[in-house]
């Protein structure tokens, strides 16, 4: 059997990733596809750089009160009741306590790093695929 604890918060944690995981993606690919039309300094690898970190900032925003009520249940003491240990209780404690700001509280330090976290990772991740990619796939390694 699991350790006490162990699955505390899985659920707030589906909440929070089914959602932003699809906003994520649907707003990377409109922001890489539009920021061209923008303007051409933003196509290529600057528009994946701003998309990438865009649409995690977009991403973080959205799941962040989940995951403060995700943190907020994993970090209650083992010895709390069953009812508190629900989402509801959590989400009225918090709110009882600091009105909406409890479940924004970090979110500036949160986006500052979202940004060049998201960002980067979607760079590394096109250049990883064009360089893994077979050379029979690759346009400029073909030969006629």
């Amino acid at each position: 059997s699991p350790p006490p604890g162990m699955y505390r918060g899985g659920i707030v944690t589906i909440f929070r990733d089914s959602p932003t995981t699809g906003a994520y993606f649907v707003a990377y690919e409109a922001l890489e596809h539009e920021l061209p039309r923008l303007s051409p300094y933003l196509a290529g690898e600057c528009a994946t750089f701003w998309a990438g970190g865009i649409s995690g900032m977009l991403a973080w925003t959205l799941a962040y009160p989940f995951d403060v009520v995700k943190t907020y249940l994993m970090t209650l003491p083992l010895s709390s009741q069953a009812h508190e240990r629900t989402i509801s209780h959590a989400v009225q404690s918090m709110y009882a306590r600091n009105g909406m700001a409890a479940f924004y509280r970090g979110l500036g330090t949160c986006l500052a790093r979202a940004f060049p976290v998201n960002a980067v990772t979607f760079l590394v991740y096109k250049r990883l695929r064009e360089i893994l990619q077979p050379a029979e796939l690759r346009p400029e390694l073909r030969r006629n």
